[in-house]
């Protein structure tokens, strides 16, 4: 991160001609190449230089203020943040989407952290304020995927939320995203987890029911692993014991959606343990990464060496390819790459579960 991964993204991966973080490399010519700008990818990576502005790892916070103004037309007082930018920073898609607000707010809670300016813990409350307004359901039960609904409703980005409601509530102290994460939290528990089954769906209809057919099956072992380590990081900062959940979301996902030989995570399986899609990208691997963490700093020894494994399977298979700082972001079962390009989205993963492996070196470096 410090010596090659963020330097790289702080050079090659900042548009210093029209501004904003570029989406993606192109894997063989190394070129940014996409033609728009998303939100959330732009927010990912303000997390990203925020946070590592914190730790001592970069010294490039200046970017994440750069891309928060490069970003301002995406912004609406009524509906929230837009979806996607032209390259050069205009609005190409106003849709207002869960996903991107999530994410803007998670930036905007790690940028006033990373800097303590109070315009951006007062955006955060304005864009949680038009979160509500705009894509809020009338029955309180969580929220709109986005305005109008395409498609299914989706737990995803409500897991998002309720990440960036508890870092603003540690680094403002505001009652309002202790209340909201408490909602998320609620939603979670009657509709997104089944405590019989011990898995998390993704795909519901409007009422909140498991999709019908096949889709409503679909579990994703990142998913899992994410919100054990989410649920963790609840308990941290309420001040209360880990949710029960957390067991079985760890079990589940680690019993059936983890390789026992490999340990590489796969992409989907069924809510029986049945594999979907046995593809292995970046972003699963690192959430198994917090989970296994959040295992250890609970009190299961066993999982030190299990840490070690998916350190050293992600630079194997995944990482400082195909040059230092960069990802193979998708490969096939046999770690055959599947993409024609590095997204610059991955690094959000990365990012956080290597600081939380730096935050609890002490208890696996020695054992593993």
């Amino acid at each position: 991160m410090q010596e090659t991964c963020l330097p790289l993204w702080a050079d090659k991966g900042y548009d210093r001609t029209h501004e904003g973080f570029v989406e993606r490399f192109d894997l063989k010519t190394g070129l940014a190449d996409a033609p728009f700008k998303r939100v959330r990818v732009q927010a990912r990576q303000i997390y990203v230089f925020s946070h590592a502005h914190i730790l001592g790892w970069s010294n490039n916070a200046d970017l994440a203020l750069r891309a928060l103004s490069f970003v301002e037309p995406a912004w609406s007082a009524n509906t929230g943040w837009a979806r996607t930018l032209t390259v050069t920073g205009e609005l190409a898609d106003p849709t207002p989407d869960l996903y991107d607000n999530a994410f803007m707010l998670f930036a905007l809670g790690w940028a006033f952290r990373a800097t303590g300016e109070k315009r951006l813990a007062d955006r955060a409350r304005e864009t949680l304020l038009a979160v509500k307004a705009t894509l809020g359901r009338s029955d309180k039960r969580g929220y709109l995927p986005e305005k109008p609904v395409v498609g299914h409703w989706v737990q995803n980005p409500h897991m998002h939320m309720l990440e960036a409601c508890l870092v603003l509530a540690e680094a403002t102290g505001e009652s309002i995203y202790f209340e909201e994460s408490e909602r998320i939290l609620a939603v979670f528990r009657a509709f997104f987890y089944d405590d019989f089954s011990e898995t998390l769906a993704e795909y519901f209809n409007q009422d909140w029911d498991r999709a019908s057919g096949d889709s409503g099956r679909i579990t994703e072992p990142g998913h899992q692993f994410e919100w054990r380590w989410l649920l963790a990081e609840y308990a941290r900062i309420v001040g209360s014991t880990q949710p029960s959940e957390t067991r079985g979301l760890f079990r589940f996902a680690n019993q059936f959606g983890v390789d026992p030989t490999t340990g590489l995570v796969s992409a989907e399986i069924r809510d029986d343990g049945l594999p979907l899609n046995t593809n292995l990208r970046v972003w699963p691997q690192t959430e198994l990464l917090k989970a296994r963490l959040s295992e250890l700093e609970a009190g299961d020894a066993t999982q030190a060496p299990l840490v070690r494994q998916v350190i050293d399977n992600l630079f194997d298979i995944f990482l400082d390819k195909p040059k230092a700082g960069l990802w193979i972001d998708l490969v096939d079962t046999q770690r055959r790459p599947l993409v024609t390009n590095v997204p610059a989205s991955t690094l959000y993963h990365v990012c956080l579960a290597f600081s939380e492996a730096e935050r609890l070196g002490s208890l696996w470096k020695t054992a593993a």
